[in-house]
């Protein structure tokens, strides 16, 4: 499951809001709308690829690469390169075999994930083409062989598409944090990833006719350093036990009103603003008339999941 979480420092006054509970709840959020919109938008995003194991006379043996967090597989054949798709079933592994084939005959396959939220079944998009030829065994004679050549010229290639890893919702027993340190490895930091945030972000400030926000390199390491403390614990409260703010004095950043966004799981740029935009606190503090600049974290664990933060000044 993706998660976020709010807080806003607003003059000397702390103020704390998590999208499971906290001490201080000033907004009125709706988790599980929160967690369904999340899940629906990532397996709508996904698409598997999808590979011939094997292709006999009688059967065609299908891989398909996993979506995470997909509930099954729904599988399409056509019988000609650009005829028509039709549903032939569905798999809860990414394995099927389709015995409904016919000798030589050359069939061609797709496959879409899907996920079963709030009762709706969700579907993402479909894979590659996928052309199956079978293997022969003989040729007897000129004809077979044409056939063969013909069936080949036409096959298409698959390609693997990169897919979302799946969120974790474990957090680790709090520890101290580590030291800050304003510099962040390129296997952790994608400065690429921040940049398109504080783009999408400003985006929608420019829609509710706000000014833009501008990175601001004081907040960035500071940020960075967050994004990599809620790898240990998912709160505004930092593994050393202090207030997210405190990230700030360590840094020597003086600031008179400042907040902070948090979330994980969201592996792109569209996905964690959207998210972000959907819950009233988070999209508070993006909307933020008194906010100017922004400092974007992000940190990517060895699962490949990505930890953002965003902390606002004035």
């Amino acid at each position: 499951m993706k998660k976020l979480i709010v807080t806003t420092l607003l003059t000397l006054t702390l103020a704390t809001s998590t999208l499971y509970g906290g001490n201080v709840n000033p907004f009125s959020t709706n988790t599980t709308a929160v967690a369904s919109a999340a899940t629906a938008t990532n397996i709508k995003l996904s698409k598997p690829s999808i590979s011939v194991n094997n292709r006999t006379s009688n059967c065609t043996n299908l891989n398909l690469s996993k979506v995470s967090g997909a509930d099954g597989y729904k599988i399409y054949r056509s019988a000609s390169k650009n005829g028509d798709y039709e549903y032939i079933g569905s798999t809860k592994n990414c394995n099927y075999k389709d015995t409904d084939v016919k000798g030589s005959k050359v069939y061609y396959y797709k496959a879409k994930a899907y996920k079963n939220v709030d009762g709706k079944k969700v579907n993402g998009k479909y894979s590659n083409k996928l052309c199956a030829t079978p293997i022969v065994t003989s040729v007897k004679s000129n004809a077979d062989i044409q056939k063969i050549i013909d069936s080949l010229t036409n096959k298409n290639t698959t390609t693997q598409t990169q897919t979302t890893t799946k969120p974790t919702t474990t957090t680790t027993k709090p520890t101290t944090t580590t030291k800050p340190t304003t510099s962040q490895s390129s296997q952790t930091y994608d400065s690429s990833y921040a940049s398109q945030v504080l783009k999408l972000v400003n985006v929608e400030r420019k829609k509710g006719g706000l000014s833009e926000l501008t990175m601001s390199q004081a907040l960035v390491a500071p940020a960075n350093q967050r994004a990599k403390e809620i790898v240990q614990q998912f709160s505004h409260t930092r593994p050393n036990g202090t207030q997210w703010s405190t990230v700030l004095d360590e840094f020597n950043v003086k600031v008179q009103t400042a907040g902070e966004n948090l979330a994980y799981g969201y592996n792109t740029p569209e996905a964690v603003v959207e998210g972000w935009m959907n819950s009233p606190g988070h999209r508070a503090n993006i909307m933020n008339g008194n906010f100017k600049k922004i400092g974007v974290g992000v940190y990517k664990d060895s699962k490949g999941t990505v930890y953002a933060t965003q902390l606002f000044s004035n």
